[in-house]
C-alpha cells in the first residue's frame, strides 16, 4: 500500500488519525471538528499525517488497538508509538499540548 509505505517511511513526528463516515451524528461531528484541527495542528507544526476512515479500512486501528473512532496515534520518527488518544471530546487539547511538550524537546 502505497499510502502506508509513505507515512511509515516519514523521519519526522507523525500522526494517524482515524475518522469514521459511519456512526451516529455525534461521533461523525466529532470526527469532523477533530479532522479539522488535526490538519491545522499538522500544517502548523510540519508533522506529517494519515486520516484513515476506519470504517473502510480498519486493520491499522486494530493493529494499534484504537478500536473507537475518532483516534489518533502519535509516532515517532522510528514509528515507536508515543501517544494514543481515542473517543474524546478533548483529543485535541491533549494532542496540542503534547506536540509542544514533545517538539521542545
Amino acid at each position: 500500500n502505497y499510502a502506508d509505505e509513505k507515512f511509515f517511511s516519514s523521519n519526522k513526528i507523525k500522526l494517524l488519525f482515524f475518522s469514521t463516515s459511519m456512526s451516529c451524528h455525534c461521533t461523525l461531528e466529532m470526527c469532523k471538528k477533530q479532522t479539522i484541527e488535526i490538519l491545522n495542528l499538522a500544517k502548523e507544526k510540519n508533522l506529517d499525517y494519515w486520516i484513515i476512515d476506519s470504517y473502510e479500512h480498519n486493520e491499522l486501528q486494530i493493529k494499534y488497538e484504537t478500536l473507537f473512532s475518532p483516534a489518533v496515534v502519535v509516532f515517532d520518527e522510528r514509528n515507536k508509538v508515543l501517544l494514543k488518544i481515542e473517543y474524546d471530546e478533548n483529543l485535541f487539547p491533549k494532542l496540542s499540548e503534547f506536540i509542544k511538550t514533545k517538539l521542545k524537546g
